[in-house]
């Protein structure tokens, strides 16, 4: 799981999900990574929430290469998440018990070298894709080797308020998202095609009624979701409140907009279809609609963009396109059941 933690903050609930299904048995997370500026502000403020919620020893952190500090990351180059981590009196990494790996690279590139053909990982990468087209750079041998999911991009003209554009994660690395996206048809990924999560669904998903009362009545011993909470709140109140233009919310009755928790979702879904790992695909989806595009990135502006492929020698990208009947009240649900344990 690679992701620019301590920005948006679906990237705290997302992992929250993952961490509850790794405790179930659904998931095996091998890393948790982190893209973009500040990797070792991402990293410390990652461990820390780990160790608040009592997983520092379930978990592996990796720190990607850092990038230069702009626009919505300010605050310590991480971004509106950062103050949460001020309470603990300079807790620092050398603080954290867990394993923490600073050449990130290196070690996302051995696990994957452990998968193969017949038995791939899966990359979920919902920040900015620098991490993942180095990997690609470096070793394109083993893009066999992965199933790769991305919260990326900005597909429909018609999507209101904004119609079609450049989407942060693609605006944040245009070169990465361009390799990543556009010669997967030279060194394809497992089953050649991506999984995507763009802007136009992920930007209306929010956990809020019933669902999102049931965080806030939470018991008091449920560290997890308390910390999640308490990271939403200094999200929103250093900037947050402004990062999804059109949407209402807010901690006391409704999360932000959850890209990330989508993507998880359907990244959890697809491995837990029935067959071998080649049949497996984001074709056909329970809750959300999928559709197939043959695209690339422009490589100057970043704009996803829709090509013709008659020969079809394109391995296409599968997006979530909509939500289904009931789709985003069924996955904020399930949500909130899993990080409450109370899912039968």
């Amino acid at each position: 799981f690679d992701a620019d933690f301590g920005g948006p903050i679906d990237d705290t609930f997302a992992i929250s999900y993952l961490l509850k299904k790794q405790c179930d048995g659904t998931v095996d997370i091998r890393l948790i990574s982190v893209v973009g500026r500040n990797t070792t502000g991402r990293a410390t403020l990652l461990a820390k929430f780990l160790e608040e919620s009592g997983y520092s020893d379930q978990v592996d952190i990796g720190m990607g290469p850092p990038g230069p500090c702009q626009n919505f990351f300010s605050i310590s180059c991480v971004g509106p998440v950062w103050p949460w981590i001020e309470q603990f009196n300079g807790w620092t990494l050398d603080d954290y018990d867990g394993t923490v790996y600073e050449q990130g690279i290196d070690r996302m590139i051995q696990i994957i070298e452990e998968y193969s053909e017949t038995n791939p990982i899966y990359i979920v990468t919902v920040g900015a894709l620098t991490n993942l087209a180095i990997i690609i750079q470096q070793r394109p041998d083993l893009r066999k080797n992965m199933k790769v999911f991305t919260m990326s991009g900005s597909l429909f003209s018609d999507t209101e308020p904004f119609g079609k554009f450049t989407e942060f994660n693609i605006l944040d690395d245009i070169p990465s998202a361009a390799i990543v996206y556009n010669d997967r048809h030279i060194n394809p990924y497992f089953g050649g095609h991506i999984c995507a999560v763009p802007w136009d669904t992920g930007y209306y998903f929010q956990i809020e009624g019933v669902q999102y009362q049931r965080l806030l009545d939470a018991p008091k011993d449920n560290l997890l979701v308390k910390n999640l909470i308490d990271q939403y709140k200094t999200f929103y109140f250093n900037g947050g409140s402004n990062f999804d233009p059109g949407r209402t919310f807010h901690p006391n009755n409704a999360s932000a907009s959850m890209y990330d928790l989508e993507l998880v979702w359907l990244a959890i879904y697809v491995a837990g279809l029935d067959g071998d790992e080649a049949s497996k695909t984001c074709q056909s989806v329970d809750f959300i609609e999928m559709q197939e595009f043959d695209v690339h990135v422009n490589e100057t502006n970043g704009l996803i963009i829709d090509i013709d492929d008659n020969d079809n020698t394109i391995p296409p990208v599968y997006f979530a396109a909509e939500f289904k009947d009931n789709g985003i009240e069924d996955l904020s649900r399930d949500f909130v059941d899993t990080v409450l344990d109370t899912k039968k």
